[in-house]
């Protein structure tokens, strides 16, 4: 409902395929998930997390940074620098709606309940649209780009980025 109130011209396949295929919520990653680590090669595995463990890789600055998924969704925001870059990192909850964007010159504070729409305030009192490309100033229409980020396994960006740093509360 969310998604297709922010994008009303979605369509959506039929499941009436043809095929024998279990379509039930989440029987396609059923068998990835249940597993207790990767279902293919991925050495080495990088320890400092379970190999499962969901987290948003963030790339900002030339440098990598990861944040577990249930931090950043019981935050909901968090401020960071990565690279040098102020970076804000924000969510839904739950991993909904999960993404990082570049914060230069903003300090951003709490997230607004608004409906439909993620919208945080700043210090200024300026409320901020959550887009996929960018927030979005409601008053002045300026924006911060969305960063370069993946939701993933752990051992996924591990593996990507072997010099990621892990966010430290």
């Amino acid at each position: 409902a969310d998604w297709f109130a922010r994008h009303p011209e979605t369509t959506v396949l039929d499941l009436t395929t043809g095929t024998l295929r279990d379509y039930s919520p989440g029987a396609a990653i059923a068998e990835v998930q249940a597993a207790p680590g990767p279902l293919y090669p991925a050495t080495p595995v990088d320890r400092r997390l379970g190999a499962k463990e969901q987290v948003l890789g963030v790339v900002a600055g030339g440098e990598a940074r990861a944040y577990r998924v249930a931090e950043v969704g019981r935050r909901r925001l968090i401020r960071d620098r990565v690279g040098g870059q102020d970076v804000v990192i924000l969510t839904e909850g739950d991993g909904r709606a999960i993404g990082a964007y570049d914060a230069t010159g903003v300090e951003f504070l709490r997230i607004i309940d608004s409906g439909v729409d993620l919208v945080v305030a700043d210090r200024d009192g300026n409320r901020w649209a959550m887009r996929e490309s960018a927030l979005i100033n409601e008053k002045t229409r300026d924006t911060r780009r969305a960063l370069p980020a993946r939701q993933s396994y752990w051992f996924a960006w591990a593996n990507a980025y072997p010099t990621t740093s892990l966010f430290a509360p």
